[in-house]
């Protein structure tokens, strides 16, 4: 009988090889931060292009619009609440000088974000355009009438 382990070793190779990889390419596109936010509207604009001209999908929109206005939230607070830590300039010469540290970084964020906007763009990829011949149908008018109210 065949023994499972070969394989799972294998898949596990197979798993971190593709992990490292990916990881590589994570750390090759750290400094390009404007194609980043590039990036990351571009696909943002064709998901919303795409709902509006399907007219549909509210509910996955909404529910995105929610993850990103959450991580978007988390990109602009603060990671130590200055109001509770004192104020964040020195007053003397002895103090340090705490720069603004986000919560969520910029790469975390754009690496957050746009897996779930592709995601929610691929959950209605095969719909299509909404067809106006059913209004036309159900309206209660016959096509007779149709050309006569014209």
């Amino acid at each position: 009988m065949d023994d499972p382990a070969p394989s799972v070793s294998s898949l596990s190779g197979l798993q971190r090889r593709i992990g490292q990889r990916v990881q590589y390419l994570l750390d090759k596109s750290t400094p390009h931060i404007a194609a980043r936010w590039v990036a990351h509207i571009t696909i943002l604009l064709l998901y919303v292009l795409r709902v509006w001209y399907i007219q549909g999908f509210y509910i996955v929109t909404y529910g995105l619009g929610i993850y990103n206005l959450n991580l978007l939230l988390g990109f602009l607070t603060p990671q130590v609440d200055p109001e509770s830590d004192g104020p964040e300039l020195p007053t003397k010469s002895d103090q340090e000088f705490r720069p603004f540290v986000r919560r969520l970084p910029e790469f975390k964020f754009c690496l957050l974000a746009n897996p779930p906007i592709i995601l929610g763009g691929a959950l209605h990829c095969d719909h299509e355009a909404p067809d106006t011949s059913h209004d036309q149908k159900y309206s209660g008018k016959g096509k007779q009438q149709l050309k006569d109210s014209k």
